[in-house]
């Protein structure tokens, strides 16, 4: 897997220079055949050493073969000195490292200063994956959820994508059974989460008790007239019909579900998705917990295992009641 990723890597910049450069050809030759059996070699050494192969990379490597006139060279032009290095201090791009070894789907990095994680740069091709990742963080805010690190877009050296601020923290969650576990349901549930897994809740060291919800491309699909769409989380999966912590609630009940959902189209989604969003919040606030019914659809385990509707052991059982129509998706 982790060999696949260099490789398309290397497929992705050589696709960059023939669409930035005049001569499209001559600009893929410019990167030799020794530099791509180089990265075969590393991805060779990765697999063999399960996967525990860490590469810090300068922002002079990773952009060596785009220094194209329409690439900025500058990651953000309101970098103050002054300040400390973070996600919302960013220098230019020579000045920070890229570790390439936190793994993932499709192209992922631990941008360090001097060593020091500094956040997770994401580059992606799909804007809607980039308005995912900011908009959990900026719906987070809205309800007053405080579990998704700090998330922005941002321009970096291999692209456009987001940037998360970076949490220290001991591992994924173990444990869904808790206040914060109820936290994360309660968003997951509102924002349709399509891929929360334990792996990407995290167990904050430097906030003891708090967890760091990351990861977080796949929210809110278009609503289908045969109700084939379904919704990820374990953490969901383990509070629907259980009542919440009632000091949640409370907290929930202070958003306003109409202004939630005009927030949500002022983010790019379309107005019946942010509603129906609006609808599962209004849902939490008046039973006091995730009953399913605004969501109406498939609700389901890390394991793919269904909770909901009952009467269900898998999506293949699910769906012989509900097939998939594709022109809806599209």
């Amino acid at each position: 897997m982790f060999n696949n990723v260099l490789v398309n890597m290397l497929n992705q910049i050589r696709n960059r220079l023939k669409v930035r450069l005049p001569d499209g050809s001559a600009a893929a030759r410019q990167i030799p055949d020794d530099s791509a059996e180089m990265l075969r070699v590393a991805a060779r050494t990765a697999d063999d050493t399960d996967q525990n192969f860490h590469r810090l990379l300068s922002a002079k490597e990773l952009n060596r073969q785009l220094e194209a006139d329409a690439i900025r060279r500058s990651a953000d032009k309101r970098f103050d000195p002054a300040l400390p290095v973070s996600v919302h201090n960013m220098p230019k791009w020579d000045d920070l490292e890229y570790d390439t070894g936190i793994g993932g789907e499709g192209y992922n990095y631990l941008i360090r200063h001097n060593g020091k994680p500094i956040g997770i740069y994401k580059i992606r091709h799909s804007t809607s994956r980039i308005r995912d990742e900011v908009g959990m963080w900026e719906a987070d805010q809205v309800l007053g959820l405080d579990i998704v690190p700090y998330t922005r877009r941002w321009n970096g050296p291999l692209g456009e994508g987001s940037l998360q601020e970076y949490v220290p923290n001991s591992g994924p969650a173990l444990h869904t059974n808790t206040l914060e576990g109820q936290r994360v349901a309660a968003l997951d549930y509102i924002m349709a989460s399509g891929d929360r897994h334990l792996k990407n809740a995290l167990v904050r060291t430097d906030r003891p008790g708090k967890l760091a919800a990351t990861d977080n491309e796949g929210l809110l699909p278009p609503k289908t007239t045969n109700n084939s769409t379904m919704m990820r989380s374990e953490f969901v999966a383990a509070h629907i019909g259980k009542p919440l912590d009632p000091d949640l609630v409370k907290q929930l009940r202070t958003v306003d579900p109409a202004g939630f959902s005009e927030h949500l189209q002022t983010v790019g989604y379309p107005r019946d998705i942010a509603d129906w969003s609006a609808e599962r919040l209004k849902e939490i606030q008046k039973e006091g917990m995730i009953t399913g019914d605004a969501w109406g659809c498939a609700i389901m385990r890390e394991d793919m295992r269904i909770v909901y509707p009952p009467g269900y052991n898998n999506l293949l059982e699910y769906w012989k009641d509900h097939p998939p129509n594709a022109s809806e998706f599209t």
